[in-house]
């Protein structure tokens, strides 16, 4: 674990539809995150998507049926668009653009992104925050950030 931000270190800031990838370009005593890209997930609405009843199924010879539950498709779309982000951070590593990367990433998505990010990318992951701030300004994410690794 770091307990400061260091130069070039990168924070990922994502929810489940929305990612942002910030370096910091400034030093570990005066942080300064600048936005490298942003990345955003067109999830539309679930009605949008499929109306479909949930299925049934029929277990062997039995005439009991058994309801299956309805695909939740903004979970899918998530699941990849973590995948996604996943697999271009590993890019980014494998290209040499960073070193270090602490992750503030909404509960859920974390999850999602944990279970898509490869063991060499994970080695890598120098702090995780499971926090939403994919609304906030570079600036409250950086003290965020500067805050949270000072007190652990």
């Amino acid at each position: 674990m770091i307990a400061r931000l260091t130069t070039k270190a990168w924070v990922l800031v994502a929810d489940g539809g929305r990612a942002m990838i910030l370096e910091n370009r400034g030093d570990a005593i005066a942080p300064r995150l600048e936005q490298l890209r942003t990345r955003s997930l067109a999830n539309p609405p679930a009605h949008e998507q499929g109306s479909d009843r949930p299925g049934r199924y029929h277990a062997g010879m039995s005439q009991s049926r058994s309801a299956v539950d309805a695909t939740d498709f903004h979970e899918e779309a998530e699941k990849a668009f973590m995948a996604d982000v996943a697999g271009e951070l590993d890019a980014d590593l494998e290209a040499g653009r960073f070193e270090d990367l602490i992750v503030v990433v909404e509960p859920r998505a974390l999850g999602h992104l944990r279970k898509a990010m490869s063991a060499r990318l994970k080695e890598h992951v120098k702090a995780e925050f499971a926090k939403d701030y994919t609304s906030e300004t570079t600036e409250a994410i950086a003290r965020f950030v500067e805050r949270e690794l000072a007190a652990r």
